[in-house]
Order: structure tokens, then C-alpha cells, then sequence
């Protein structure tokens, strides 16, 4: 079911930050805010709070499942094959969206540009079809570009903002300040006029075999090379394994 802002819907993100993208969504539909990760990357310092002025200055609210653990917690997870602290992510979303009747979820797509934000796609699936089960009627999942809106077909919801709205997502931006490093790399999609939803319909597929090489595993080869890195995560023996292993908990009451 595509998103149509007619029921109570949910943002299930990897990390604190990415709700910059959807400010003006936040504004519209309110929805209750997840997110896996504390923001904390390498610094170890948490965005949570400043996420949080920003979510409900916005009129949305954060879930309890909010900066579920540390990033370093979430990369060490996916190197050891631990598929537990998102199935516990998991089970406590599933939870709060039942209790509060949520039937459409937005979260981050398969870009294979960040591992987290492509097992946050699988686990919302997962919840989507949970819920499902739960309510005896369907779930929309739709998803927002993070890196790349090429990728969205012609067809995605395209949200304006009108002068005031752009204006309140812009000084929304400038006071998010521990993103203040990487907003160069997504300004364009950060302060164009418009937001983007659209259906993940069909969901990734998870192939054996990708016709590209991820981002994060170039980034991790360049890394491992500089001594930055002790080991790489890849696709194909962490991201992939893990993704089934969160969908196959769609066919598990919580």
C-alpha cells in the first residue's frame, strides 16, 4: 500500500540525522520517530538530542526505541553475524507501532551506500509484515532518498515545500549542528523544494550477487588500507546474511 497520509504512520531510520531530509513530512503527518543508531559514528558523540529539538520542534514525536544502541555497538553486530539487537530493535517497534495503531512506515532505502541503512529497510519490511499479521490488513512501506534520488522512479510522491516551509527546514538544518561536516555531501537533496516518498514496491531482493560493488565496501577497502579499519564488512558475508535473517523474523510472532 503506498503512503497516502490518510493513517498513522512511523520513520524508521539508522541513524539520528536522516529526519533533516523529511522535515516538512515530519510537519505534515507527525509520525512517531525510530532510530537505530545514537548518531555517535567514531567520535562517539550522540546526535539524539539535537534530533530530538528537531523532531518535535517539527510536531512529530521519538519512540522508544530511539538510538536503539552506539553506532560501534550496531557495525560490531553486523562483522559478528548478531542479528539479536535487531531483532530486539525489532520486536520493541513492533510493539509501539501496534500500540498506536501504525499502518504506514517510511524508512531509509537499499542504497548500499551504509550497511545500517540498508538492515534498517530489511527490519521495516519485517515489521510491515508483522504488523500485518497483526492487524489482518496491509502495511505501506515507502522510502525517502538519502544519497540519491536518481534512483526514485518518476512516479514518487513529491512532497513541496512552499517558501515558509523551505524556510523552517533550512534554519531546522543550520541549528543541527554535529551534521554541520557532512552537509555538503546531501545539500542538494536537503534543500531542493520538494521532499521525496515512494513505494519500496517490490522490496530489494537481497541477490547472492550485486551487479555493483557498495559503497561501504570501497570506503572499508580504503580505509583497511590507511590501518583505519580491523576488518571490512561486506555485502555478501555480513549485509546479505544478515537482511534474511531480520525478514525471516517477519514469519515469527513477536
Amino acid at each position: 500500500m503506498p503512503f497516502d497520509g490518510t493513517r498513522k504512520a512511523a520513520l524508521i531510520m539508522a541513524h539520528p540525522g536522516h529526519e533533516t531530509l523529511l522535515h516538512h513530512w515530519l510537519e505534515t503527518e507527525r509520525p512517531t520517530v525510530f532510530a537505530l543508531t545514537d548518531g555517535s559514528g567514531g567520535a562517539g558523540r550522540s546526535r539524539l538530542d539535537c534530533s530530538r529539538e528537531l523532531i518535535e520542534g517539527a510536531g512529530a514525536s521519538c519512540g522508544g526505541a530511539f538510538g536503539w544502541a552506539p553506532d560501534r555497538l550496531w557495525y560490531q553486530a553486523v562483522l559478528n553475524h548478531h542479528a539479536a539487537p535487531f531483532l530486539d530493535a525489532l520486536a520493541s517497534i513492533e510493539a509501539e507501532c501496534a500500540a498506536c495503531d501504525v499502518a504506514t512506515l517510511v524508512c531509509d532505502p537499499v542504497e548500499l551506500f551504509n550497511p545500517i541503512h540498508d538492515l534498517a529497510n530489511a527490519l521495516t519490511h519485517a515489521l510491515a509484515a508483522r504488523l500485518e499479521r497483526r492487524y489482518g490488513r496491509s502495511v505501506g512501506v515507502s522510502i525517502y532518498p538519502i544519497e540519491d534520488a536518481s534512483r526514485f522512479r518518476r512516479d514518487a510522491r513529491r512532497l513541496p515545500l512552499d517558501t515558509a516551509a523551505a524556510a523552517r527546514k533550512r534554519a531546522a538544518i543550520r541549528r543541527y549542528t554535529p551534521l554541520a561536516h557532512e552537509y555538503p555531501r546531501y545539500e542538494n537533496l536537503a534543500t531542493q523544494d520538494h521532499e521525496i516518498l515512494a513505494p519500496d514496491a517490490p522490496a530489494f531482493a537481497w541477490p547472492p550477487v550485486l551487479q555493483e560493488v557498495p559503497y561501504y565496501e570501497r570506503f572499508g577497502q580504503a580505509r583497511l588500507a590507511e590501518r583505519r579499519y580491523d576488518a571490512l564488512i561486506t555485502y555478501a558475508d555480513h549485509v546479505r546474511p544478515l537482511a534474511l535473517e531480520i525478514l525471516q523474523a517477519a514469519l515469527v510472532a513477536a
